[in-house]
């Protein structure tokens, strides 16, 4: 074993300092959103309108060639018909996404999400047919301005973001059987 370790030791000397690969690789969005649900190509709830706003958060790993991955998660909240009147729904969801580096500045990604829309928040006792899961798929298109070289903060960031979603649920439902997302978001990447 001291054998062993006498020609590991000159080894490790020899490869230098530990490289930082995982730090700058990582990627790390925080956001402001803002978000508009509707009721798409829907028969079941043709009125649903919900504006709100909250916050999204990912992380993930993005690779020299420009493809990489991020998992998040976004929470918004807001009324359902206008900005000032009908109760308060939440849009909670998780998301995994596929992530392409077009340019320095345009990054394109696209996935899965999954979480729950319900109505929320307000004094009226909880309605099984306000809740249902979201299952759908999104395309998130940011642009990076005032890119830096640093590790600490990598770019101040907009993004685009379309989801289409299944809200699965009896005919009873108060919520539309599909809709459509369409939200902004401001953010930074560290």
């Amino acid at each position: 074993m001291l054998l062993a370790g006498l020609f590991i030791a000159p080894a490790r000397v020899s490869a230098g300092p530990a490289s930082n690969w995982f730090v700058e690789h990582l990627a790390l969005d925080v956001a402001a959103v803002t978000a508009w649900r509707v009721a798409w190509a829907d028969e079941r709830n043709p009125g649903f309108n919900m504006i709100g706003g909250g916050g999204e958060l990912y992380f993930g790993l993005e690779f020299d060639s420009g493809v990489g991955f991020l998992l998040g998660s976004r929470a918004v909240f807001g009324p359902n018909r206008s900005v000032v009147d009908g109760p308060l729904y939440g849009d909670v969801s998780g998301q995994a996404l596929l992530l392409f580096r077009v340019t320095d500045w345009v990054r394109v990604a696209a996935g899965a999400s999954g979480g729950r829309l319900w109505q929320c928040c307000g004094n009226q006792a909880g309605d099984a047919r306000t809740d249902a899961a979201i299952l759908g798929g999104l395309l998130r298109i940011g642009v990076d301005y005032y890119p830096r070289q640093s590790n600490v903060l990598k770019a101040l960031s907009l993004w685009l973001r379309i989801d289409i979603d299944g809200h699965p649920g009896g005919s009873q439902s108060l919520l539309p059987s599909t809709s459509l997302s369409v939200a902004g978001s401001f953010g930074i990447r560290i």
